[in-house]
Formats: C-alpha cells, sequence, structure tokens
C-alpha cells in the first residue's frame, strides 16, 4: 500500500513550485512600460506645496495649495502644471483653500469646497469656489452654513455636488450635516446624519445614485433623490446596509 506524503511536505513542494514559477517568468512582461506603466521622478520642484491636485479636460493638472500648512503664510497660492513642458504657472488665492474638498463638475469645471479658517485648532470655511480652465480664474460662489475643514465632496448622477464631513467653523468639531450644492443655484439645507463622520470619509456614487459611505463599521447608505414640494429629506428608509450590528443606514 501506497503512503501518502506528509501535509507539510506537499505545502513545502507547493511553496517551491510557485517559487520556481515566479522567477521563470518572462522579464519582457514584468518590464515593459507601455504595458505596466513607468513611475519617473522630475527633475523640478513644485514652487508650491501640492497638497490638492486635480487633471483638467486640457491635459494640465491644477495644483492647490492655500496656505501650504504654514500658518503664517498668507500669500495663498494655487498653479497650472503642465505635463508638456514641466512648467507650473502660480497664481494668488484670495481666501486659504488648504486642507479643501475638490472634485470635477461634469462640465469640466472644478469645485473646490471649504479650506482653513484657523491652524491648531484647525477650522473650516464656510466659502467654495469654482475654477474654469477656459480662463483660469477661481471664483467665489454660495456659503455653506458651517465650515468643513477636510471635507469629501462627491459629483452625484444628477451633476450636483454632496459634501460630508470636515471640522466646522465655530467650535472645529466634526461637521456631522450633509449639503448638496446646484451650480448657479446654491446649497440646500443642512441635513443632520445620525453618525459621526471620519475626516475626508470614503464616498461612492452607486448606480443607483445612492452614496456609500464604507469609511467605518456599520456600512452607511445616504439616499440622495431630490426632494419633492412639502417632502422632507430626512425620511424612513427604504433600503438599508447590513453591518455587524444589524440593519444601519442614513437616508436623505
Amino acid at each position: 500500500m501506497q503512503r501518502r506524503a506528509p501535509l507539510s511536505s506537499l505545502k513545502a513542494v507547493t511553496l517551491v513550485l510557485i517559487a520556481l514559477f515566479t522567477l521563470t517568468l518572462p522579464l519582457a512582461l514584468t518590464a515593459q512600460a507601455n504595458l505596466q506603466g513607468q513611475w519617473t521622478t522630475l527633475p523640478n520642484l513644485m514652487p508650491i506645496n501640492p497638497v490638492h491636485v486635480s487633471l483638467l479636460s486640457t491635459g494640465k493638472v491644477l495644483v492647490v495649495s492655500g496656505s501650504g500648512n504654514v500658518p503664517a503664510n498668507l500669500n495663498f497660492q494655487a498653479g497650472i502644471w503642465d505635463p508638456q513642458t514641466g512648467n507650473t504657472t502660480t497664481q494668488p488665492l484670495s481666501w486659504d483653500m488648504f486642507c479643501n474638498g475638490m472634485v470635477v463638475l461634469p462640465d469640466g469645471r472644478v469645485f473646490i469646497n471649504s479650506g482653513t479658517l484657523q491652524y491648531d485648532p484647525f477650522r473650516g470655511d464656510r466659502r467654495s469656489a469654482i475654477y474654469d480652465p477656459s480662463t483660469n480664474v477661481f471664483t467665489t460662489v454660495e456659503s455653506m452654513a458651517h465650515g468643513r475643514w477636510y471635507p469629501t465632496v462627491t459629483t452625484l448622477g444628477d451633476g450636483r455636488v454632496m459634501t460630508f464631513s470636515g471640522l466646522d467653523d465655530l467650535t472645529g468639531a466634526t461637521n456631522k450635516t450633509v449639503e448638496i450644492y446646484t451650480v448657479n443655484s446654491g446649497w440646500t439645507s443642512e441635513f443632520t446624519a445620525p453618525f459621526t463622520p471620519p475626516l475626508y470619509p470614503r464616498m461612492h456614487v452607486l448606480p443607483n445614485g445612492k452614496v456609500l459611505t464604507p469609511a467605518q463599521l456599520p456600512v452607511r447608505i445616504f439616499l440622495t433623490r431630490r426632494r419633492k414640494p412639502g417632502q422632507r429629506m430626512l425620511h424612513a428608509p427604504t433600503t438599508a446596509i447590513r453591518g455587524p450590528t444589524g440593519p444601519q443606514f442614513c437616508c436623505l
């Protein structure tokens, strides 16, 4: 009767085979930059602290630094980096957009939400701005109800922008409310979430238009459908995501 090899021996043989297979992969497959991509350190240093960046429809990159994490710096700056030339052209900002939330609108303009009102303790600004790459101009738009230092902004399926979290402008506490911005119209009223989010929470738009925030357990879902006349935005949930303590949700 043939003996079976011990389980430990089989595991050892399997590991050896895997190692040999990995070592014998064709080098051409792992070294083709056009297939795998390649990181390169550029020779030129950025003239401002590249805290926030966004790829523009022009192929250039918007860089927003604000005070650049320097409390005494009142020379608030932004810049445009051109990957074709390697040059960065800077320009002044009218207020400190350091530690904002930034997202690209459907029309290609960039929405900058909040910034730094105060350092140590940090407090968020109520202001927002839109950058237009066709004119190279930042335009301050309608202000929020309260500030948000380290917010997350999410472009919804209908083009509106949802902002959540960030430290407020009053006490520096985490802003638990949601506000939704419509271009050329302004912000909705604040809608308070029944939980305290982390700063810069991860937000994802689902195919059905809802917004998922899996940054902490239990997982939450926001319903972002528009309000009908006379209907409150905060309402009974229609769906739920099951977390470790059962169904948990926040519906807006």
